[in-house]
């Protein structure tokens, strides 16, 4: 701080205020630390018309790579998406924004959003989200927390249809 002030003698005022910012080694934004919350991971399960049940988790079993739809007997016209956040317990009012969607080609066909509120789960927050059309074309997932860099999650579900 010594050197901070013999150099405030001699340099203009404006130019002082930005530099000092610079030379406090203890400024360092949450964006430049890394975000606060984060997407844990996802979960992507298909609603069984059939039975009313959920099959298994697309993205964890390795099935996402192709999910087969068959024609006229489609097992599934719906999914189920579970969005597990991560972070520290927060207040309410400083609850951020899970921003989720789901994408065939460049047709948004889900956009949703949901409030984080971490302070329910000790640090753990899950949202669900219902993917209404399932059909024959990849869908794409898309989760991210607004307002902060670096905490978008993305995954395929390939389907397809055949005989």
């Amino acid at each position: 701080m010594r050197i901070l002030w013999v150099a405030a003698k001699r340099v203009s005022p404006l130019l002082l205020l930005l530099l000092i910012p610079a030379l406090d080694d203890g400024a360092v934004s949450a964006q430049e630390t890394g975000p606060a919350f984060r997407v844990e991971s996802m979960q992507a399960k298909l609603f069984m018309m059939a039975d009313g049940t959920l099959g298994e988790d697309l993205i964890a079993s390795g099935r996402a790579d192709i999910v087969w739809n068959v024609g006229v007997r489609a097992d599934a016209d719906r999914m189920l998406v579970i969005v597990k956040v991560t972070g520290p317990s927060a207040a309410f009012e400083s609850s951020p924004t899970l921003i989720f969607t789901a994408l065939k080609g460049r047709r948004v066909v889900l956009r949703q959003t949901a409030k984080i509120l971490s302070i329910v789960g000790e640090g753990k927050y899950y949202a669900a989200f219902i993917v209404p059309v399932t059909g024959c074309d990849p869908v794409k997932l898309s989760a991210r927390i607004a307002g902060y860099k670096r905490t978008t999650m993305t995954r395929l579900i390939n389907f397809q249809c055949g005989e």
